[in-house]
Order: C-alpha cells, then structure tokens, then sequence
C-alpha cells in the first residue's frame, strides 16, 4: 500500500518522508522491546507509557521476563493512512525477526534458541487540527510521566495527584499512539 497512500500523505504533508517514519518505528519497537525486557518504562515514547507500564506491571506481578535478542527489521510498508477529527493517522507494518525467551516464575516457558519470524503494525498519529478533537486526553493519552495519573487540565504544568512538573505535548509531530504484534 506504500506507493498507493505515499502521494495521499505526502499532498496533506509535504515535508513527508517515508523513511524517517519507518525509522522511528524500528526505534520505537526496539524501545519497547528494551523496555519489556528491563521491566521499567524508559519514557521515551509518551503516548505509550501507560499501556507499557501496564504490561511490566503484569510481568511483575506473574514473575514473568523476556528477551528479545539479535532483532532484525526486514521490510516496512505503509498499511493505512487516515484523517479523522482532527488526527492524522499512519499505519506502519514491519516484519522482523528475533530470538524470544520468557520466563515464569523461574522456568523458561520460550527458549531463545528458536528464531520468531513475525510482524507489529504501529500507528503514528499527527494532531493537525486540535479544535476538533472533543476529548483531548483521550485521543493523544495524556498521563503524568512520574505517577501514570489522567492529567486532566491541560493548562496546569504540575501533576495534580503527585506535583511532578509537566511539559506540552508537541503535537506538529508524528508520534507513536499504538503497536501490536499481528501474529
């Protein structure tokens, strides 16, 4: 679908480039694959640091690890691209392969010596028109970076429920919203 949408994205955006978004989604999963496997969030991806935290917060609490050793991107495409309230929204396939392990409670349940041949869609979301998003915080998923906490007024620079200070999302970029693995 690459070359049917790139015209598409590259009319409504004409500083567009095609590989610039197929890097940050080699270095976005690789951070969340750094992040899964240190079981802390780095904060590197902002819009991801709930779903992230949520998913450590289950390893934690099943005595679950992974790792994701020796990742090789083979080839990216655009699978989607769509404009909806305000938000444009690309959709990135990427097929890679790694070695997987993970652990439970201490007894590997997927060694790492077998090769995982699979493929993650990321959707990256360009907030062009803010008036027309009705919840804002829902879209674009702000929370504190320090507690996690819904920041609810956008205007206030501290977390209401732990005082850490907050800093403006920058919207006029194409940021991660969403990632999973197809199979």
């Amino acid at each position: 679908m690459t070359r049917l949408l790139k015209p598409t994205i590259e009319k409504d955006f004409p500083t567009f480039n095609e590989s610039e978004i197929f890097n940050m989604s080699e270095t976005s999963l690789r951070t969340i694959f750094n992040d899964l496997e240190s079981l802390s969030v780095s904060g590197k991806l902002p819009l991801l640091n709930e779903q992230i935290r949520q998913i450590i917060e289950d390893f934690k609490s099943n005595s679950v690890k992974v790792r994701y050793d020796d990742v090789v991107f083979h080839a990216f495409a655009i699978k989607n691209y769509y404009k909806k309230n305000g938000v444009a929204t690309i959709q990135v396939s990427t097929s890679l392969e790694y070695f997987y392990s993970k652990e439970k409670n201490n007894k590997i349940e997927y060694s790492s010596s077998h090769k995982k041949q699979t493929s993650y869609t990321v959707d990256f979301i360009y907030v062009y028109d803010i008036t027309q998003i009705k919840d804002y915080t829902k879209v674009i998923g702000i929370t504190c970076p320090n507690c996690g906490a819904a920041v609810k007024d956008l205007g206030n620079k501290v977390c209401r429920y732990c005082g850490s200070a907050l800093e403006d999302v920058n919207l006029k970029n194409w940021m991660i919203s969403s990632y999973h693995e197809d199979y």
